[in-house]
């Protein structure tokens, strides 16, 4: 499984698409996700002027939006694990 698409949408927010394999309709799994910018913690600031390359920008919006999931996965792990050590 492998990252296959990141874009930033309508400059509110991140979109990924993972999958197992480049080609979508190949794929026989996969999954996507959409992170608002406004959650996200972009430590690139934007350019001010439209003139000024996003390129740096965008690359740190979507590794934040990386680093988003990675952390909601994680809480979602941990929270099923305890969920199942409870006793009956």
């Amino acid at each position: 499984m492998g990252l296959v698409a990141t874009t930033l949408v309508s400059e509110t927010a991140v979109h990924a698409r993972f999958s197992d394999r480049p080609d979508l309709t190949a794929a026989t799994q996969w999954f996507e996700f959409q992170v608002p910018l406004a959650e996200l913690d972009i430590v690139e600031p934007r350019p001010v002027h439209p003139r000024n390359s996003q390129t740096r920008f965008i690359s740190a919006a979507k590794l934040a939006a990386l680093r988003h999931l990675y952390k909601m996965i994680g809480a979602e792990i941990v929270r099923l694990q305890d969920e199942l050590r409870k006793p009956e």
